[in-house]
């Protein structure tokens, strides 16, 4: 289920032009999920490093997906 993002979309249509509308970000979101497994990822080797001053990290991978798959968590300060 995509969330409704209509700021979000009129901002992508403002700055990179009307061809940008919520039908082909919603598109682009399918195809990205199809092909590298939206929520359901399935990776070896790989390390999700999240940092506790990224104000982006609560929407990454937090948890370890497996032990060829891990996620650290770096508390950190700003300076």
């Amino acid at each position: 289920m995509l969330l409704h993002c209509s700021f979000s979309a009129q901002q992508c249509k403002d700055i990179f032009g009307p061809a940008f509308t919520e039908d082909l970000t919603r598109t682009a979101i399918s195809w990205t999920n199809a092909n590298y497994g939206g929520r359901g990822l399935r990776v070896t080797k790989v390390v999700f490093p999240n940092g506790s001053t990224d104000p982006w990290h609560a929407l990454g991978i937090t948890t370890d997906l497996s032990p060829n798959a891990t996620a650290i968590y770096i508390k950190g300060i700003i300076l």
